[in-house]
C-alpha cells in the first residue's frame, strides 16, 4: 500500500481554476514545470490536500499490475496536442 503524505507546492495559481469548496476541487490545475516533482509517483497540493494526482509513469505500472482497473483522467500535460480531460474529478 502506498499512502500519498507529499504536498508538493506546484500550481501554477495565476493559470488554474480556484478551489470549490468544501473539498478544494480543483476543475483545472496548470502545473509549473520546473517546480513538479520528479522522484514521487503521486503528489497532493497545498490548495487540495484531499485530491492525489498521479504522474503518468505511476500510473501505468499500476495498470500494468492491475490491468484497466485503476481509471485515469489527463489533469494536465505539457504536450500541446494532450487535452486533459474535461471533468477530473467528476464521478
Amino acid at each position: 500500500m502506498y499512502v500519498v503524505e507529499k504536498v508538493v507546492d506546484c500550481l501554477d495559481v495565476a493559470r488554474s481554476s480556484a478551489p470549490e469548496p468544501p473539498t478544494g476541487e480543483i476543475a483545472r490545475a496548470v502545473f509549473r514545470p520546473e517546480a513538479l516533482p520528479l522522484d514521487l509517483p503521486a503528489f497532493r497540493l497545498p490548495q487540495s490536500p484531499v485530491a492525489v494526482y498521479w504522474k503518468a509513469w505511476a500510473v501505468a505500472r499500476l495498470r500494468a499490475l492491475l490491468g484497466s482497473q485503476p481509471k485515469a483522467r489527463l489533469a494536465w500535460s505539457q504536450d500541446p496536442a494532450a487535452r486533459p480531460h474535461p471533468n477530473v474529478w467528476g464521478v
